[in-house]
């Protein structure tokens, strides 16, 4: 079976459309790989970044990120005496959990860097937040910190007997 994908090669001075078909077990980094090497040799160009495009984040997974999640990491960050405010805290944590592959054509190899969270899509961001949780959770063991569920749940609750 045969589909499509469509990725963004972005590069230091465009951004295009890349679409790619690709057959069931077939290596999707490879098959970009490729369509980058055939752009390249056109374009002259030393690297790009490949993001698969997907539908958008949703404003509740923002609110649970930046007005929940964030602050608790953040807070705990600086109980371990770090001295973060929220912003280098989301660096951080996108240092960690939220990295793109970037191509660079001279050494032949992949370097990870640090992805803007305002291209990401529901499932990515989903996922960033769930690496997130774990984080908070299990590295730095914060203990009463709630996933997106409870959370939501909390606010439903509290919404409910505040009578919204």
């Amino acid at each position: 079976m045969k589909t499509q994908k469509t990725f963004w090669i972005l590069t230091k001075d465009e951004k295009s459309k890349c679409t790619l078909s690709l057959f069931d077990g077939e290596d999707t980094f490879s098959r970009m790989s490729e369509k980058f090497l055939t752009y390249n040799k056109k374009q002259k160009l030393l690297s790009a970044i490949f993001r698969e495009e997907s539908a958008e984040k949703t404003n509740p997974q923002l609110r649970y990120y930046w007005g929940y999640l964030l602050i608790c990491i953040c807070d705990e960050m600086n109980n371990l005496g770090n001295e973060f405010e929220l912003k280098e805290a989301n660096e951080v944590l996108k240092d960690m959990f939220y990295n793109e592959e970037i191509y660079v054509q001279c050494t032949n190899k992949i370097i990870k860097m640090p992805e803007s969270l305002a291209g990401a899509g529901k499932e990515r961001m989903a996922m960033f937040i769930d690496k997130c949780y774990r984080f908070g959770k299990f590295d730095l063991g914060i203990q009463k910190i709630h996933t997106p569920e409870e959370y939501f749940a909390i606010i439903k609750e509290g919404n409910e007997k505040n009578g919204r």
